[in-house]
Formats: C-alpha cells, structure tokens, sequence
C-alpha cells in the first residue's frame, strides 16, 4: 500500500511539474511598448472600412515580406479626419504581424497622414 502511495504522489508531482513547464512555455512575453521597439510602415489606403483600413505597404517595405495587404483597425486610435482611399498614411505599431488573409499588424498605436 505504501508503495502504491508513493507511485501515486510521484505521479502527480510529475504531472504538476510538467503543467507548470508547459504553462511557462506557452505564455506570451509581455510586449513592449517603448518607442524603441515600435516598428513603422508607410502604405497605401485602398479600403476604408467601419472600424479598420486595409493597405498596401509602399516598394521597399520590409512588411511585404509578409504580405501585399494588411488590415489595420483603427478602433480606439485617433485617425487623422481627412484620409481618403488613395493616400499615404505611417502605422506604428508593435512589428508583429498576423499572417492572415488579409495580414494584420498588430498592436497598432498611431496613423499618420503621409504628405
């Protein structure tokens, strides 16, 4: 019986162990959000939509890496009042990007008008 106690308590510290590693492996690290680790890009707006934009990344863009599209919401961030499909426009935003279809940039903080 004791034995079987002791199998039974080295089971569970196993399986406590191994929920704890599992856990700390797949939290995400807190994100940054000095201006130092904020990464830009200028695009081109081609859809206005209610609540995001959708953009093309201008030549030379390292985001086109990732893709020739991308959404942007713009829920909570102070847009400039006059942007039209067709204009320019810098995101700031954390550099993570989703690879969706469309791509999302992620952690979006602020939309300049490019003039």
């Amino acid at each position: 019986m004791k034995n079987q106690r002791r199998h039974a308590s080295q089971g569970l510290v196993c399986l406590a162990m191994s929920s704890l590693l599992f856990a700390a492996c797949s939290t995400k690290p807190a994100q940054q959000t000095s201006i130092d680790s904020t990464a830009s890009v200028i695009a081109t707006i081609t859809e206005i939509q209610e609540t995001n934009l959708l953009v093309e990344p201008i030549e030379g863009s390292e985001e086109l890496n990732s893709s020739d599209v991308f959404s942007v919401s713009y829920v909570n961030i102070e847009m400039p009042a006059d942007i039209q499909v067709g204009d320019q426009v810098e995101i700031f935003y954390n550099g993570q990007i989703q690879e969706t279809a469309p791509a999302i940039l992620d952690g979006v903080e602020r939309i300049e008008s490019v003039k």
